[in-house]
C-alpha cells in the first residue's frame, strides 16, 4: 500500500486532470469543450503517457485520431501538415505543454486547439466514489493495453511518428 511507504506526516492526496476549456491556438478565444462532441479530432501530443489526455478528449465525446510524438518534441509545420487522417478530422486538439512547443506561424487547414485543463483532488465522500474511480482507471487500463497490444501488431497503428 502507498501509505506504507511514505512516512506518516506526508499528506496522500488522490489528483485528477479536469477539462476546463479549449482555446483557439492562434486568437487564444476560449471555446466550450462541449464542441468536441461527435468530432473527429487529431490528438496531437508529445507526451510520455499520451493514453489520459486521449482518453480526456473521448470522454468529452470526441472521436480521437492519435497523432503521437517523442516526449518534449519540438514540432515543425510538416509535422502537422502529414498528420494521419487531417483530410477526415473537423480539428487537432494538443496540450498546453506542446502548444509551446508549436511554431507560431501555421497555416493548417483546419483549427488548431489547445485543451486548457486543471489539476482537481479526489473527495471520496463514499463507496459509490471509489467504485467510479475504480471503473474509470479499469476502463483506462483496458483502453491503454488494447491500443498498446493493436500496436505491437501493426507498428504504425499507434499513431507514433518519428522525426
Amino acid at each position: 500500500m502507498l501509505r506504507d511507504l511514505v512516512p506518516p506526516v506526508v499528506p496522500i492526496e488522490r489528483m485528477a486532470h479536469q477539462a476546463l476549456s479549449l482555446r483557439d491556438y492562434f486568437s487564444g478565444d476560449g471555446i466550450g469543450t462541449w464542441t468536441l462532441e461527435g468530432k473527429r479530432v487529431i490528438a496531437l501530443s508529445g507526451l510520455g503517457n499520451p493514453f489520459s489526455f486521449e482518453e480526456m478528449l473521448r470522454r468529452l465525446g470526441a472521436n480521437v485520431i492519435p497523432a503521437r510524438f517523442p516526449d518534449h518534441h519540438f514540432y515543425r509545420e510538416s509535422d502537422l501538415v502529414d498528420l494521419p487522417e487531417v483530410d477526415t478530422a473537423s480539428a487537432i486538439v494538443t496540450t498546453p505543454k506542446d502548444a509551446v512547443r508549436l511554431p507560431r506561424r501555421l497555416n493548417l487547414g483546419l483549427p488548431l486547439r489547445v485543451l486548457e485543463v486543471k489539476l482537481s483532488r479526489l473527495n471520496f465522500s463514499g463507496a459509490g466514489d471509489m467504485d467510479e474511480l475504480l471503473d474509470d482507471t479499469f476502463h483506462w487500463l483496458l483502453s491503454a493495453r488494447l491500443e498498446h497490444e493493436a500496436s505491437s501488431e501493426n507498428p504504425t497503428a499507434n499513431g507514433e511518428r518519428k522525426s
